[in-house]
């Protein structure tokens, strides 16, 4: 069983590299918030780590993203819930 999971992806973010999240869901909420309120081209992809986790979704997109709209609420398109957003 993974200690935590993180994003992996072909551009460089020092910040995201180093994130470490303890749960699959926070991991998938800062995939979809990076993924559709960015410019279309970032498409990371969710990973399990043997690392400790070292941050939460929560502190991580609020740091990021002061204006984070918040996960995105069951049956409604992210790319609805996010347009107009970016990162």
């Amino acid at each position: 069983m993974p200690n935590s999971y993180r994003l992996i992806h072909a551009e460089w973010q020092d910040e995201l590299d180093a994130a470490r999240f303890p749960t699959l869901e926070q991991a998938k909420e800062v995939e979809t918030a990076t993924e559709f309120a960015g410019d279309g081209y970032f498409s990371p992809q969710v990973v399990e780590s043997d690392d400790e986790p070292n941050t939460t979704a929560t502190e991580f997109i609020t740091a990021a993203w002061p204006g984070y709209p918040g996960p995105v609420p069951a049956g409604v398109d992210p790319a609805d819930w996010f347009a107009g957003e970016n990162a």
